[in-house]
Parts: structure tokens; C-alpha cells; sequence
């Protein structure tokens, strides 16, 4: 069975081959059932002060599991759990995997989801549909740990995740349809959260939470949270904060028209809300009933019920009336942040999400990105009382309520989506700029799969404002209109009004217009503030970042040619970096760090991870720093790495997973380390034809000298060929190369200003040096090259 093993390609003239493996291995940390089919997915990695290690996955097998449907991948699979796996010995050993959902063998829902072979439809009963779970979510703030997820296991009285929860039909958990799959009716999915505060690889000391009855169709969730001191040190609170949307018509699937499958909740009903919850101290006894006691409905799409000919449309085997409205919002980022206000500390709640528009008969299409920020525990809670016939009195959202409607920070004439943000958490991580957060979003003309360029704005705390936290929407520059919190009123929308006819925000900084031309070593801010349709051919997506005090380090996957790529393998998209060391105020060149010519291979799932807070033992008094102590942040270091996928016409679909690569920066993208095969073949790069190699996750330790990656993968099972087993795999060491020999190497100035010198050949790649001082690699065609 082969296992993968991570390489580095370094330069020919420091070894006498192309490849030089390093010492580490990776290693399957998913349960493995040898001749029955392996399910992990989602792989996730945190790491806690002190080192240890915690890893959670979604897995199910053929061998224990009842069987469900899945309508991303289109196919039937064992149902899933949540499981966790720790290591305290920085990942050469793992617990034994414990299920923290349990609920792969429970049912709350009969529908009819499975197909009569006979016939090609649905079978004429109704069968119970297992409680898969889906995508766990994992944060941690110090020791303490939270996973959250979707489940189908909806038990009507809560009980999900106890000892006492047993299958039992819920009247009130709704269900969906998929017309395009098969007509196979699938329950809607609830809101789980499971937190420890102790040692995460005993079961007995989680906590788990059912916190949704299945009535709306729950995806995207996260958490967060943050430790509150007191002036000695010591820790007062760990408060902690969850989002989730809710569709009240199910999650639903895609149109095919971007690079995803669908399914995955950017498609939503209108009505569609964001939901919201939070606990003052996840430590305490309570915390778990307190997490369901101050569940609130954030925004407030939530206006009217659906109706057909007179009579409300009920879910499908319920009788409760499906919620509508004329707006949608979804795929919200959270994030939980100290400021300074009015000269006082507090701890806010940030959430960043796209919704739809609202106008009348969808003259507007697409979405706005749409912010909050609040107090943690005091999110927007009014509602107005109003009478539905057969219904009676039902409490709305409030939908003249500002707090609830949000600013608008991109340009409403245009299609916003896919928010993301990265802040300095804590007062003490400002630094001289003020930078306090940065949003970054793809925005276009187009509506969905059109192409887009990767947009921001910058939250800077304003001196001369005691009321300036750095997170309102007047912090922000470019500047957003005053009357940004504004919705359609119903007046509005029948003289055909658009949110554009009542916002005006300024042009936002465009961080990927034409990448390839943005060769300067700096552009302000002004220079930047370029309309995504100056060139509509361009597009860019997978945009991420971090930011460390005033460095701020953010990339994005990019193609010059849309068209070309979507439609043929003329084009392709690569990893670009851009950087600011004062705080936004300008930014340097778009830096291309993946260089990949051969356009039948795509970058996709990039990464960029910053380095943790010192910890307790770093005795900056002392005089200790990164460089003597590893317990001691680096805030210069960074780690970058991607995926490769096969590039496919989007209108066939079918894009194959390749292989994972990593490099990663000590010095904010002066210079780059060696480049290393995170996860594949080393002798075939880039091989449609091997396993498959996704979605890697990235921890380090705060000096950036060790580098813990964990990773899907697919694999022949060991005893059946023909079974293809999808695993969790752990891989660890000096991922990034971080010995003294290889710091010198990046840092040597021969090296580092070479020009595009060729260094080494295999298989179509030719390994270079390229200039601005990092590895990368071209490909001419897959198959050329030297034997290796």
C-alpha cells in the first residue's frame, strides 16, 4: 500500500537529485476498514498551547453504517459521525478516534429518498433517513475546544448527542425534494455544537448540544471565541459565539453555472436567515443550555409565509407553513473581537455575509455583502407582532431595524459574495497603522460562475473618535455610504428601486486587477481603486489572508482569460500573493507563487496561515524572540500552500483532485523556502491517474520551525481493488524547511535573486528559482521531461 511521503524539491546544485524525502511520513489517523468502504471527509486541525493536537473528521463505513443519500457527490453512502483524534506527542502518535455525534445509527425522519430499481423513482413508502453529519467545524481559543455541524438527526425534543437520544419521528422536521436528483426527498438538517474544556481525547468530556429541531434547513456554521482577563492576568470568561442560516425550503442545489457542485448553501430560499447564539463563559455548567436559551434570528428576512393559490404551502410531511420573505442570506464569517469603545474594552461579535437583494421580480441580480457588529451578548432582538390568516399572530424580525438589516460594504450595482475577514483580535495586536480588520470579497458584473475580481476594505481605528473600534462601518476606508444599513422598503420595490438607487459606497481596493501587469514594488490605495469591469475577461476566486499588526498577507487563485478557462484548457488559474506593511495603505505587486504553465492543472484550495500567539513561556523580558524560542510568535511567518486539480470544461464537470504543495516565508514574502510535495506521487507529479489529495489544513507551531498538516486523501482499500477509500491523513516535521541550512539557503542573495535560473527536471516540471526569490514550477506538458 503506498504511502505518501513528503519532499522537498530543492535545488540541484545543494543535492545531487531532483528529490531529497525528508524524514516524515504521512499516516492514515481516520478509522481504516479494510474491505469495506472508508468515508472520511473534512479533515480539520487545531493546535492547543502546549502542542497538543486535535483533528476532527466526518467518517462512516459500509461495514457499521446505514446507508444515506448525498446530494453533493449524487451518489449513496454510509451515513457519518463526527470523530476526534488527539496527539500529545506533536502527531508521531493519535488516540484512538472517538464519536462525539453518534448519531449515524439514529433516525428522526421517514422520506422518501430511496430509489425502486425497478421503476428509477422513489419508492412508493417512506424510509428512514439516517442522522448523517456533516462538515464539522473546529475552533479553539487557549485549551478550550469547540466542533460544530449539520446533522439529520433531529430528535423533537432536543436530545441529540446524549446517552438518552433514541430514533423517533419528528412531525416537525421538514424535508426537500431534489427534483435534479432523482426526486429523492431528503429531512432538513439541525444545529449541533460540542465543546471540552479538559483533555479532548476522553468522550466523557465533551459536551454535546442539539441546538435546531429540523423546522429550517440548517448549513454553514462556525463558532468562535475569546478568553477575558482581568488587569492581574487571570482569566475572568471564555465567552463564545455561533452562526448558522436556515433555509425554510431546504438547502438548495446549485445551477451549475460556478466552479462548486452545489448543494453547499450559496443557493438559497427566499427568507433565508442567519441565526445566532452565544454563552458568557463556555466553561460553565450551564453553558450548554445557555447556548439554546439565547438562540436569536439575526437578520431579518423572515416577512411573510409562501403561499399557492390561496393557501399556504406546507413542507413536505409537515403541516407547518414554509417562512418566506424577499431576501436571502448566506455563507456568513464570524468572528468574536476586542476593541477599545468610548475608552472602555469590549468584546464584539463580527459577522460578514452576502444576501440577495430583494427588488422586485429579480431585476437586481446577484448579492451585497452585508456586515454586523454588535456586543457579544446583545445581538439586535426586536420583532413586530403581525396577524397571518389561519396562522394567527406571528413575531417577525423587525425589518426596519438597522442592526438587523446590516451595511452594505460592496457595490450594490454590482454581485458581491463569498466574505471573508481577518482581524487583529485583541487592542495590543494594533499597531501603528490602526489596521484593525480586513474584509476581502469576489465582486463582479456578472451573476453566478461570472468572472470577478477580489475586492477589500479596511477597518482602521480612528484616533480622534473615542467611539472608534475599527470594526464599524465609518472605520472603514474605502468608505462606505452613511445609509449603507439600508433594505428595500415594500414602496421602494414597487417603483422598481434598486439598493443601488439608495447606496453609494466608494470603489474598493481591487487586489487582482490584471495580476500579471501589477509589477510595481508599490500601489497606494488610490491606484487601486479600479472597477471590477475595466477588464472583464480576468477572473479570481479562493481568495485568503491574514494579518499580523500592520503586515497584512493575502492571495488569491487567478486567470487572465475566464472564458478560456472555463470553457477550454487554454487557460488555467495560479496563486497570487499580494502584501502590506502599513496596514493597507499600500500594497506591493501581484506575486504569482505557483507558476503553473501547463493549463490542463489548476491551483485550487489555497492556503495562507499566520503563526499563533506567543505562549506563556516566551519571556519577551528575557529578551526571547522566535529565533531562541519556539513558544515566541514570528508575526513574519507565514505558511502558503495549495492544491492542484485537473482543468476541465466547467460545462462537463468531473475535475479531478491532484496533488498538495507547501512553502512558506519567514520574512512576509521577501523570500520563500524551499517549495515541498505536501501530499502525492513525487516520482509522477500532477497525475490525474493516482490517488487523489484535497483540502489540506495547516497549524504551526508561534516560531513557524514546525509545520502539522492534516489532509484527504483517496486509496485503493488493501484488501478489495476495487474499493476506493477516502481517508484523513497526518503529516508533520519542518514542513517548510526550517533547518539552519535551508534558512541560509533562501536567505543567500545568489540565490535569491536569481532570475528564473532552471534548477531541475521531472516529468514535464521544471523546478526554478524564480525572481523575487521563491520556488515555484512550470510545466510545458505532463509527460515531457526527464525520467525520475
Amino acid at each position: 500500500m503506498f504511502r505518501k511521503s513528503f519532499t522537498l524539491l530543492a535545488l540541484a546544485a545543494a543535492i545531487s537529485a531532483p528529490y531529497s524525502a525528508l524524514a516524515a511520513t504521512a499516516q492514515v489517523i481516520s478509522p481504516e476498514a479494510d474491505g469495506f468502504k472508508d468515508g472520511a471527509a473534512k479533515t480539520k486541525l487545531i493546535r492547543l498551547p502546549g502542542g497538543t493536537l486535535v483533528s476532527t473528521f466526518s467518517y462512516g463505513n459500509d461495514r457499521d453504517n446505514e446507508k444515506v443519500y448525498d446530494p453533493k457527490a449524487q451518489e449513496e453512502r454510509a451515513a457519518k459521525d463526527i470523530f476526534v483524534t488527539v496527539s500529545n506527542d506533536n502527531g508521531s502518535t493519535w488516540s484512538d478516534p472517538i464519536n462525539i455525534s453518534n448519531t449515524a445509527e439514529l433516525t428522526s425522519k421517514d422520506t422518501y429518498w430511496k430509489i425502486d430499481p425497478a421503476t428509477g423513482d422513489p419508492e412508493e413508502l417512506p424510509s428512514a433517513y439516517y442522522g448523517d453529519s456533516g462538515k464539522p467545524n473546529i475552533f479553539n481559543n487557549g485549551k478550550v475546544i469547540a466542533i460544530s455541524w449539520a446533522d439529520k438527526f433531529c430528535p423533537a425534543d432536543g436530545s441529540g448527542g446524549t446517552e438518552t437520544a433514541a430514533s423517533s419521528e419528528n412531525p416537525d422536521q421538514g424535508a426537500i425534494t431534489y427534483a435534479t436528483r432523482d426526486g429523492r426527498q431528503l429531512p432538513y438538517s439541525c444545529a449541533y455544537i460540542a465543546f471540552t474544556k479538559a483533555d479532548p481525547a476522553v468522550a466523557s468530556n465533551w459536551t454535546v448540544k442539539q441546538l435546531t429541531k429540523g423546522e429550517r434547513d440548517v448549513s454553514q456554521d462556525v463558532s468562535r471565541g475569546i478568553t477575558v482577563k482581568n488587569a492581574d492576568g487571570e482569566v475572568v470568561k471564555v465567552p463564545w459565539v455561533m452562526t448558522w442560516q436556515e433555509d425554510p425550503s431546504g438547502l438548495q442545489p446549485g445551477s451549475a453555472d460556478g466552479p462548486g457542485d452545489g448543494v453547499s448553501g450559496a443557493i438559497a430560499s427566499k427568507g433565508t436567515d442567519i441565526w445566532y447564539t452565544w454563552v458568557d463563559d463556555i466553561r460553565a455548567g450551564d453553558a450548554a443550555d445557555s447556548f439554546e436559551a439565547n438562540i436569536q434570528r439575526l437578520t431579518q428576512n423572515f416577512t411573510n409565509y409562501k403561499r399557492k393559490e390561496g393557501d399556504y404551502v406546507t413542507v413536505p410531511l409537515t403541516t407547518r407553513p414554509l417562512e418566506s420573505g424577499y431576501e436571502a442570506a448566506t455563507r456568513a464569517n464570524l468572528g468574536l473581537i476586542q476593541v477599545k469603545e468610548g475608552g472602555a474594552t469590549k468584546y464584539k461579535t463580527f459577522v460578514a455575509y452576502e444576501e440577495t437583494k430583494g427588488a422586485m421580480d429579480e431585476i437586481d441580480f446577484g448579492k451585497v455583502v452585508r456586515i454586523h457588529q454588535f456586543d457579544y451578548n446583545q445581538p439586535p432582538a426586536t420583532y413586530v407582532t403581525e396577524n397571518f390568516n389561519d396562522i394567527g399572530d406571528v413575531e417577525l424580525p423587525d425589518p426596519a431595524d438597522t442592526d438587523r438589516i446590516g451595511c452594505i460594504i460592496s457595490d450594490p450595482a454590482k454581485n458581491g459574495r463569498r466574505v471573508r475577514f481577518f482581524a487583529n483580535t485583541s487592542n495590543g495586536a494594533v499597531k501603528e497603522s490602526g489596521a484593525k480588520i480586513t474584509l476581502i470579497w469576489k465582486e463582479g458584473a456578472y451573476d453566478q460562475g461570472g468572472p470577478s475580481d477580489i475586492v477589500s476594505r479596511i477597518g482602521y481605528i480612528n484616533t480622534d473618535d473615542a467611539a472608534s473600534s475599527g470594526i464599524r462601518p465609518q472605520d472603514l476606508s474605502p468608505a462606505v455610504d452613511t445609509a449603507c444599513e439600508h433594505t428595500l422598503t415594500e414602496e421602494e420595490r414597487e417603483n422598481l428601486d434598486t439598493l443601488a438607487d439608495h447606496v453609494t459606497n466608494e470603489v474598493g481596493i481591487n487586489l487582482s486587477h490584471q495580476s500579471e501587469l501589477a509589477t510595481n514594488s508599490n500601489y497606494t490605495v488610490v491606484e487601486m481603486q479600479i472597477d471590477t469591469e475595466d477588464d472583464t475577461l480576468e477572473d479570481a476566486r479562493a481568495h485568503r489572508g491574514a494579518i499580523r499588526g500592520d503586515t497584512i498577507f493575502l492571495g488569491y487563485t487567478f486567470t487572465e482569460d475566464s472564458a478560456l478557462a472555463k470553457y477550454t484548457d487554454l487557460a488555467n488559474y495560479n496563486f497570487y500573493i499580494r502584501r502590506s506593511f502599513d496596514g493597507g495603505r499600500t500594497w506591493s505587486e501581484a506575486n504569482n507563487v505557483t507558476q503553473i504553465d501547463d493549463t490542463t492543472v489548476n491551483v485550487k484550495e489555497p492556503r495562507i496561515v499566520g503563526m499563533p500567539g506567543s505562549e506563556p513561556t516566551c519571556d519577551t523580558a528575557a529578551g526571547n524572540t522566535w529565533e531562541t524560542n519556539d513558544t515566541c510568535q514570528n508575526p513574519n511567518a507565514f505558511i502558503v500552500a495549495w492544491g492542484t486539480a485537473s482543468n476541465v470544461y466547467d460545462q462537463l464537470g468531473g475535475a479531478v483532485d491532484l496533488d498538495l504543495f507547501i512553502t512558506g516565508t519567514l520574512d512576509a514574502g521577501e523570500s520563500y523556502l524551499p517549495l515541498a510535495l505536501l501530499a502525492g506521487n513525487p516520482t509522477d507529479l500532477n497525475n490525474p491517474e493516482d490517488d487523489e489529495e484535497m483540502e489540506s489544513q495547516l497549524r504551526a507551531n508561534p516560531a513557524g520551525t514546525e509545520v502539522f498538516a492534516a489532509y484527504n486523501g483517496t486509496q485503493s482499500d488493501p484488501e478489495d481493488g476495487s474499493i476506493t477509500d477516502k481517508l484523513s491523513w497526518f503529516i508533520a516535521g519542518s514542513a517548510m524547511n526550517l533547518d539552519e541550512e535551508n534558512q541560509e539557503e533562501a536567505q543567500s542573495p545568489e540565490l535569491v535573486y536569481s532570475n528564473g535560473a532552471s534548477v531541475s527536471s521531472c516529468r514535464g516540471h521544471t523546478f526554478i528559482y524564480s525572481q523575487g526569490g521563491y520556488f515555484s514550477f512550470t510545466s510545458p506538458g505532463r509527460g515531457e521531461g526527464l525520467p525520475c
